[in-house]
């Protein structure tokens, strides 16, 4: 299957979760899959869709300009770092990636493969994490809607970890892909293996692609309803 892939940069956490359920809605409509890669700039936390509110220090959150927003999407509590993270999603029909344990094995499994690309033995941790030396380096999560899928997740190569504890109340073992190899890997390293293993992993052939215009619109309107909806709990302010 076509893969189209979309390097979009850093953006704001609202505008980041508005452009995925856009792309969601395009494959919907298309039945078109896409592959996206981005930053968060300010760095944000990312809510499961269920998750309380108690997960994060949201004062603190405020006083250093991290955002803090609801995901469309399960899963848990996420800190975002725009200094140590590469995000993915990915949207595609859903008889293309399977049933959602099977979604998460497949794409799973290229996350596997990019860090080991990067020199990490990584291993997959059923339903949505990947860990290196038993530590959790990348987590995703999932929607489904009109017969596609969404997932997203991080590719934690450089987080700041004392910041995450920091700001989130409840973490497990997680680590650095850096810390794994034991060397430097940067973003745009850690995003070219991701991207090589994401789409080898799904044998897709992948070309270079943009938004389009409607895209763009409808991620407008879906930003004007997270704030009329509480998705944005912290707006930040950039640091």
């Amino acid at each position: 299957m076509r893969l189209r892939l979309i390097y979009d940069g850093f953006r704001r956490a609202v505008w980041n979760m508005a452009l995925d359920e856009a792309l969601l809605s395009s494959c919907v409509e298309r039945g078109e899959a896409a592959l996206r890669i981005y930053g968060f700039s300010p760095s944000a936390v990312t809510l499961g869709r269920f998750r309380p509110l108690s997960d994060v220090d949201l004062d603190y959150a405020s006083r250093i300009g991290v955002e803090v927003v609801r995901r469309p999407t399960g899963g848990g509590t996420v800190f975002h770092d725009e200094a140590g993270e590469v995000t993915y999603s990915l949207v595609a029909p859903e008889d293309w990636v399977g049933p959602p344990l099977e979604a998460y094995r497949r794409i799973c499994g290229g996350i596997v493969a990019a860090a080991e690309a990067l020199g990490v033995e990584a291993v997959y941790k059923a339903p949505n994490d990947v860990l290196a030396r038993g530590g959790k380096f990348s987590g995703s999560a999932q929607l489904r809607r009109g017969g596609c899928v969404l997932q997203h997740g991080t590719f934690m190569y450089a987080t700041r970890l004392g910041l995450a504890r920091r700001l989130l109340r409840k973490w497990g073992r997680v680590t650095t892909l850096e810390a794994a190899a034991g060397r430097r890997i940067g973003f745009y390293a850690a995003a070219a293996a991701l991207v090589e293993g994401i789409t080898g992993s799904l044998g897709a052939e992948a070309f270079r692609d943009g938004f389009r215009l409607e895209e763009i619109e409808a991620a407008g309107r879906i930003v004007e309803r997270y704030f009329r909806d509480g998705f944005s709990i912290v707006p930040g302010k950039p640091v």
